[in-house]
């Protein structure tokens, strides 16, 4: 595949009317590998087609790979019939509609005798232990919060920074009407994430001085209204080393009752400007995330039943 990339690159360089699918053009994304399969992008315009379909004959003459046409398929929306059978000549494959339906979701209409809630408690708490999907998808969701603040690079993050944060703080992002549902239920899960992700202040550079958790009150901007913003003569988008004198802490002259409260509940350790800020995830040991240390905090705990080892372990 590496050496399909670079022939793709290529081509598309030197191909001026080339156009990459929508929202893919800021980070180039012209092709995504998964396995044996491969997911070839583009605008919707035969030209851009073409550099694909080149690019693809060039890289079989020269593996002697080919496409299963059985298997391959082409997904179009929003064409006019001519352009869309332009395409489905072009390449030969199956042509499918790349729209997807939702069905409705089934309720049954009897009452439950238990809550789900319950029986997924652990056995000593009077529960059966089963899975609580619902909380197990929050936990796994709220991962990729973690990789956008820890600042793991991968396509998927590149992508959410060029087209959702835009430079933006992610604790600020806000959700636009047109944006999808994932992005949107992500969004709502930040409240749960952000006492759970802890910034440790090296040098302060990395660090947002007013929306992350890096303060033993917690995001400034949570407990204090944005009038302290304006108190501090800081601006929203200051990193703690506007605070930051060598290995101290230096805040500007306080004007207002929040100020003096901040300053005097700083953290216990002092900033080193040797070394860089660090992010650690609190429910877990090690300072890293994982799924079942994201579980146990969203569980709730509950007193344990009598009789469980009765039941249990009679």
């Amino acid at each position: 595949m590496e050496v399909l990339s670079k022939i793709l690159a290529k081509r598309i360089a030197d191909c001026p009317s080339f156009k990459f699918h929508w929202k893919c053009d800021k980070i180039k994304i012209s092709h995504i590998c998964f396995a044996d399969d491969l997911i070839m992008l583009c605008h919707g315009s035969p030209s851009s087609a073409l550099v694909l379909k080149a690019t693809f004959d060039e890289f079989s003459l020269l593996s002697g790979l080919l496409a299963n046409q059985a298997k391959s398929n082409i997904f179009t929306l929003g064409l006019s019939s001519t352009t869309n059978q332009q395409l489905i000549n072009l390449f030969g494959y199956t042509n499918r509609n790349s729209e997807v339906s939702y069905g409705k979701g089934l309720k049954d209409s009897k009452g439950a005798k238990i809550s789900w809630s319950d029986i997924c408690l652990l056995k000593k708490e009077g529960g059966l232990v089963l899975k609580d999907l619902s909380s197990w998808n929050k936990a796994l969701m709220i991962r990729h919060l973690w990789i956008l603040i820890f600042g793991t690079s991968n396509l998927w993050s590149s992508w959410i920074k060029a087209y959702h944060l835009k430079g933006t703080n992610l604790w600020e992002a806000k959700a636009p009407y047109t944006c999808s549902w994932n992005w949107r239920k992500l969004l709502h899960l930040r409240a749960i994430a952000r006492p759970l992700i802890q910034h440790f202040i090296g040098n302060g550079s990395s660090t947002s001085l007013w929306f992350d958790n890096w303060h033993p009150h917690g995001p400034l901007l949570l407990k204090w209204s944005p009038r302290v913003v304006y108190d501090s003569g800081l601006p929203l988008n200051a990193t703690v080393n506007a605070i930051v004198l060598g290995d101290s802490w230096s805040w500007p002259a306080a004007t207002s009752i929040d100020l003096v409260e901040i300053r005097s509940h700083m953290p216990s350790y002092n900033p080193n400007p040797n070394i860089e800020d660090s992010i650690r995830w609190l429910p877990s040991s090690n300072g890293i995330y994982s799924a079942f240390s994201a579980l146990a905090s969203l569980r709730a705990f509950h007193p344990l039943v009598p009789w469980f080892k009765l039941v249990w372990f009679p």
